[in-house]
């Protein structure tokens, strides 16, 4: 069932048909909030945080994984060096 009554989304312009100053001006419409608007922050600053601190303890957990393979490797080396 269609509503007659929807209009359809504006089509944003082929870029290769502005110039440089009217794709600056389109982005800043498009993605700028003002300063009459309402912008809630924290939000974006949780959902920012939450990565930045799950990231650091990946990268964390993969540094010690891999120093204890290079000290595997190492021990290794040093027990086949033993042998010869």
């Amino acid at each position: 069932m269609s509503n007659s009554n929807t209009q359809p989304k504006p089509l944003l312009p082929n870029p290769f048909n502005l110039s440089d100053t009217e794709i600056v001006e389109k982005v800043y419409v498009l993605s700028h909030t003002y300063d009459d608007q309402v912008f809630d922050n924290e939000p974006l600053f949780n959902v920012v945080s939450n990565v930045i601190k799950l990231s650091t303890q990946i990268v964390g957990a993969l540094h010690k994984v891999i120093n204890k393979m290079q000290s595997s490797a190492c021990f290794a080396n040093d027990m086949l060096d033993s042998f010869f």
